[in-house]
């Protein structure tokens, strides 16, 4: 059965497990956290991020690599379009999301969850603020745009840019913070519609358990 190494609550982590799940294909988890130092974990991922992964003898890291390889041996249900310029389109919002969206949503996660919980230290809430009201707005809007009334960023089915765009926004849901309805209503709406998909539904129940195990003191990656 294939692996995943990573702790559940990182976006990059949830993407893969989303595309695994809407793919149907069972999985084993493996909460690791990032910058793992162990000889095993580095044999896999040579930076110490996350996620990993390991089917068969095989193994990848890097979200994109990672669920690139999953559509080439698992095709149905294709999650790239087969149209080149459809094909371009969803690994360009991919892309977008895992970098620049990433950056300024991670900002809300990392300073309300991993720096009290991880590493001691206080929540910096005007960094927050600063994403909040100057990082994140332009992205939304060209998220908003890219959108427009359609279901989906690409197409007329779920693709690889779908599950990126929610998988990233998820972190920051979880502290309260949502795309603003009255600024980008198609983004956010989005959003709601994608994680009211089983997937990502599920991915939510594991991340929320391993928070409060976090804040319990428990180690999660143990």
């Amino acid at each position: 059965m294939p692996r995943v190494y990573g702790v559940s609550f990182s976006p990059y982590v949830r993407k893969v497990h989303v595309a695994l799940r809407e793919k149907g294909i069972a999985f084993d988890i493996d909460q690791t956290l990032p910058g793992d130092e162990s000889q095993e974990y580095r044999a896999l991922s040579p930076l110490g991020r996350v996620p990993a992964y390991r089917d068969g003898d095989f193994t990848a890291c890097d979200s994109s690599i990672i669920c690139a390889y999953i559509e080439k041996r698992h095709p149905t249900p294709a999650l790239y379009p087969s149209d080149p310029e459809d094909y371009a389109r969803a690994l360009w919002i991919e892309e977008f999301c895992d970098t620049d969206l990433r950056s300024q949503a991670s900002v809300i996660f990392v300073n309300r969850v991993v720096k009290p919980l991880r590493y001691k230290q206080p929540c910096d809430e005007d960094e927050i603020a600063k994403a909040l009201t100057i990082g994140l707005p332009p992205l939304f809007g060209y998220l908003e745009q890219q959108l427009a009334d359609n279901e989906w960023f690409v197409g007329d089915h779920m693709t690889i840019a779908d599950i990126t765009a929610a998988s990233i926004c998820g972190s920051m849901y979880y502290c309260g913070e949502k795309v603003p309805e009255d600024q980008f209503p198609n983004f956010a709406a989005f959003i709601k519609r994608m994680w009211s998909r089983p997937a990502f539904k599920e991915a939510k129940l594991i991340d929320l358990a391993l928070i409060d195990l976090a804040i319990s003191g428990v180690d999660i990656a143990n």
